[in-house]
């Protein structure tokens, strides 16, 4: 989980940055889907899917217990 969390940091950038830049958005929203991607591969489906549904309802997601 944080080898997954360092790159999605990598991919957005230094932690200071401006949330309401596009660019900043955009960078955010790729990583975003390459992680998931990644860690559906990792997790496989059903625990991916579970993770999704505690995300989504604002729970605490299965990977950061």
């Amino acid at each position: 989980m944080q080898g997954l969390r360092q790159e999605f940091v990598n991919a957005v950038g230094a932690p200071n940055q401006d949330p309401n830049d596009p660019a900043y958005y955009q960078r955010w929203i790729g990583a975003q889907k390459s992680i998931d991607e990644e860690y559906h591969v990792m997790v496989g489906d059903d625990v991916f899917l579970i993770d999704q549904i505690q995300v989504n309802s604002n729970s605490q997601p299965l990977g950061n217990r």
